[in-house]
């Protein structure tokens, strides 16, 4: 049982970081956007 116990507090920390990484993905890809359409403003 404590073996279980381990597997999943390991397993919420990977969890964690993988939507941590996706969150960050995210804020760049929207911050890229709205730079593409600065430049897009520009020309």
């Amino acid at each position: 049982m404590d073996q279980c116990v381990t597997v999943e507090r390991e397993l919420e920390k990977v969890l964690q970081k993988f939507s941590g990484y996706g969150q960050l993905c995210e804020r760049s890809l929207e911050e890229l956007i709205q730079y593409a359409g600065g430049l897009r403003r520009e020309i």
